[in-house]
């Protein structure tokens, strides 16, 4: 079988995959709030009301995304990548991207440990969100910064230049 489109099986696959998952996580959206409701609640709350605020809370975190994430990474990759060896983009992009999606679902986590939101109950915000996301973004830069590394290795190893674009990498002398 030929793919004129340019992608391979595994692409195409892993579109069938995510096409699937996504069309999961839609039936869960309108349902789950339905199913997951509380007893005790179910007088005040009618499930046509959990199906609104389902799908209203979706669509806030969808302008979000669009409103607020993606004009502040597309803002600060067009300020900075150009600056950035070509060798390095890409894995910075990589880190940016996916910082970015966990400092804006954490926003209200860190906005709420800065201030007082309900003195005397320890049970509002238990963690503490600052060293959370510390401890989540610390691995997702250390991927990208050995990214990096390996990409540069293997561009210097393949053309026997240094990546500064100076000159050739001086031979190690063999005793």
């Amino acid at each position: 079988m030929t793919h004129t489109s340019g992608y391979g099986r595994v692409f195409w696959l892993g579109v069938a995959v995510g096409t699937v998952l996504m069309g999961y996580g839609v039936v869960l959206l309108v349902h789950g709030p339905v199913q997951d409701w509380p007893t005790a609640n179910a007088r005040l709350v009618t499930p046509g009301f959990a199906r609104r605020d389902a799908v209203n809370q979706f669509m806030v975190i969808m302008m979000l995304h669009d409103v607020v994430l993606l004009p502040l990474v597309f803002g600060f990759a067009a300020a900075v990548l150009p600056r950035i060896p070509p060798l390095w983009r890409a894995p910075l992009r990589f880190a940016l991207i996916v910082s970015a999606a966990v400092l804006l679902v954490a926003a209200w986590g860190l906005a709420g440990q800065a201030i007082r939101v309900q003195p005397g109950n320890p049970y509002i915000l238990p963690n503490h969100y600052p060293t959370s996301v510390a401890v989540l973004l610390t691995p997702v830069w250390l991927a990208a910064v050995g990214w990096g590394v390996v990409t540069q290795l293997k561009h210097r190893a393949s053309t026997g230049r240094s990546t500064s674009g100076v000159g050739p990498v001086a031979p190690t002398p063999t005793g």
